[in-house]
């Protein structure tokens, strides 16, 4: 017996105990906050300069580039690096030109998965300086 599962109004409900298919394995929820707490605090090392929101719905980190090219080629470079590995499509601002603002997070859930601290450990694993990426810790000179 072929078992499928089936939409209703656009929301995918599994035959399994009738709950929301999620590809993040949530349920279609997003992280509770307590547990992003201790992922956090367990991958510290691996998330180096990334921050929440206050939220807790987002991961957040900001960088500066010398000039607007480079910018540029470090959104080609992150937006490749996720279509290669989760898919996640992470939200970009660029501001003046050379201060980029990283935000990651699930739309489908409007929050945090397990997806998005992979993303954010694969986007540290880059070599910044090679390419003239500077991590910010708080920028002073811009409204953000």
């Amino acid at each position: 017996m072929l078992r499928r599962s089936f939409s209703f109004f656009n929301k995918k409900i599994s035959t399994k105990y009738g709950e929301k298919c999620c590809r993040y394995n949530q349920n279609g929820q997003p992280m509770p906050k307590e547990k992003v707490k201790a992922i956090m605090e367990t991958v510290k090392p691996f998330m180096q300069g990334w921050k929440l929101n206050e939220e807790h719905t987002q991961l957040i980190r900001l960088f500066y580039t010398r000039n607007y090219l480079m910018a540029v080629q470090f959104i080609k470079d992150v937006a490749k690096i996720d279509a290669l590995s989760t898919r996640n499509c992470p939200s970009f601002h660029l501001t003046k030109g050379e201060l980029l603002r990283l935000e990651v997070y699930s739309p489908p859930i409007n929050g945090l998965s397990q997806v998005d601290f992979d993303l954010a450990m694969r986007i540290n694993q880059m070599n910044f300086e090679a390419v003239s990426y500077t991590h910010l810790t708080l920028p002073t000179i811009y409204s953000v």
